[in-house]
């Protein structure tokens, strides 16, 4: 069955970015829903069902973008969604201040149409394993539920044999540092974006956070690194802050997704 459109909510007092961020996402088969005001964007997430929202933080009615992002985390049906700050404040206070209240994101105006529709592809693309996870975890619970003859049915599965004279896996030596494994290959490659995506094939790495860090300025390059597979991207020179703070808020969502959990803002204490 196919999945449904995933539905972005962009938040914004300004028409003209609402115009370019909807036309920027036209062709990321998505559905733009818009709000001119931080009220009015409250009331759609309420409303729809919302995967994604691009929030500004200036809003002339005098509720700043902060306590709409407030809200949304303290409210425990919508506190998953994760939130991109779209906005033209591009102090170091204001990035810390929305990292620290749950934006996963953080993007100043203006910005690259390329590089927006990137960083959007990669956290959609995080959601959706995030409510795989989530959908998992409810299903091990209905099955744990179940009387245990039903489970005692169930046969192991047959062990696969090893060749005559071979083991599955080298002593002392693991799968990844075989000659064929990760790091074998991954030196055969050039390329950071190749890397990346070779590391993606590897099921223990494929939800492994990654961060490129960087000093390429082109928008197209830094677009291509997002759409090879990494999470997030840090242009050099960058700030020793938000660096910890990305680098963190990943590390915890990594921890709480080993543990069945879909919602980072209950930790406070991350290492």
């Amino acid at each position: 069955m196919t999945p449904p459109m995933a539905n972005i909510l962009v938040v914004d007092d300004d028409v003209t970015i609402l115009e370019t961020v909807t036309a920027a996402l036209s062709n990321a088969s998505v559905r733009v829903i818009t709000a001119d005001s931080a009220l009015g964007g409250l009331q759609k997430v309420h409303a729809e069902r919302v995967d994604l929202i691009l929030l500004d933080l200036g809003f002339p009615e005098g509720v700043e973008g902060f306590e709409v992002l407030r809200c949304l985390k303290a409210d425990p049906i919508h506190r998953a969604i994760p939130v991109i700050v779209l906005t033209g404040w591009n102090t170091t206070a204001d990035k810390l201040r929305g990292f620290e209240l749950g934006a996963v994101d953080y993007v100043t105006k203006p910005f690259s149409a390329l590089e927006l529709q990137a960083r959007v592809r990669a956290l959609l693309r995080t959601k959706a394993l995030q409510d795989q996870l989530t959908q998992a975890n409810r299903d091990l619970e209905r099955a744990r539920a179940r009387p245990s003859r039903d489970l005692a049915r169930r046969a192991p599965p047959a062990p696969v044999p090893a060749r005559r004279g071979q083991s599955h896996q080298p002593e002392g030596r693991p799968a990844h540092a075989r000659p064929g494994g990760l790091q074998g290959r991954c030196r055969r490659q050039r390329s950071r974006g190749a890397r990346c995506r070779l590391l993606r094939t590897f099921p223990e790495y494929q939800h492994t956070p990654v961060i490129y860090v960087t000093a390429l300025s082109d928008f197209q390059c830094r677009a291509k690194g997002l759409v090879t597979g990494a999470n997030d991207l840090i242009a050099k020179p960058f700030l020793i802050l938000e660096l910890a703070v990305k680098s963190l808020t990943y590390v915890l969502r990594s921890r709480l997704q080993k543990h069945g959990h879909d919602d980072v803002t209950r930790c406070h204490d991350p290492l």
